[in-house]
């Protein structure tokens, strides 16, 4: 049971880090084509809200914070795996 977890906490690492990693290289290819960042001067999204209203209107720098965004996620992903995990095994002490 604990291999079978173990095996998916690797693969949402994986998949985290590459999809993240996927977005900011769209992000990069966005500002090298269009030349510019979408945001004035050295500006750039710093909130959730910003980010998401960037990345409707195709701001490059947007995707770019987005990437960095899901990059943090995936370790806070594998944590809420693992708490589940130990739920599963009834092993209270390192749910809590």
């Amino acid at each position: 049971e604990m291999e079978t977890v173990e095996i998916l906490i690797g693969k949402i690492m994986r998949i985290g880090v590459l999809i993240a990693a996927s977005v900011m290289v769209i992000g990069f290819i966005m500002l090298v084509c269009q030349q510019r960042s979408g945001y004035p001067g050295t500006t750039f999204p710093t909130t959730l809200s910003e980010i998401l209203k960037g990345i409707t209107t195709f701001k490059p720098y947007a995707y770019m914070m987005a990437g960095i965004f899901l990059l943090i996620l995936t370790p806070v992903l594998r944590v809420l795996v693992s708490i589940y995990a130990f739920y599963k095994e009834k092993d209270v002490l390192y749910v809590w």
